[in-house]
């Protein structure tokens, strides 16, 4: 059943139908016509897919650091899926980067940080005290990307 919206103004299609919003600004894109483009919402959109990537590349960095942490300071409890979760997250993070390479930055930026964020995850999961795990990243941003680095 096609739903057309001919008699609906395309901003009001945004709050109405969000995919109908999208197919109809990708034909309006697609046929130049710009006037008739819900911009403001467009731009919304546009942003928040910046938004997603950098979400992504977020998470995929705190899961590795995560499951490097367990792995050289939980020897006695590690699993073979920590190894799995690592490689996992490692081609999350190299398909986001060779997909928008200007993010290889934000992962230099957000090292610190996420380190911080890791460590106590790590701590609280594994149920170490605060001390137990170093006060900054035993890890180098190159070993956190490389997909044979796991520390003994």
């Amino acid at each position: 059943m096609a739903v057309s919206y001919r008699n609906t103004n395309i901003g009001e299609l945004y709050e109405r139908d969000f995919y109908l919003w999208i197919e109809e600004t990708a034909r309006l894109l697609r046929d130049g016509k710009f006037s008739e483009l819900d911009t403001e919402n467009l731009v919304d959109e546009v942003e928040s897919l910046g938004r997603w990537k950098k979400r992504e590349l977020d998470e995929s960095l705190l899961a590795i650091m995560r499951h490097l942490l367990k792995y050289q300071y939980c020897p006695k409890q590690r699993l073979d899926e920590w190894r799995t979760t690592i490689g996992e997250h490692r081609i999350r993070l190299e398909k986001i980067l060779t997909h928008s390479p200007s993010l290889s930055s934000l992962l230099l930026d957000k090292f610190a940080q996420t380190y911080q964020d890791a460590k106590k995850l790590v701590e609280l999961e594994m149920e170490l005290r605060s001390d137990t795990l170093p006060s900054e990243s035993p890890f180098k941003p190159a070993q956190i990307i490389d997909e044979n680095f796991f520390p003994e």
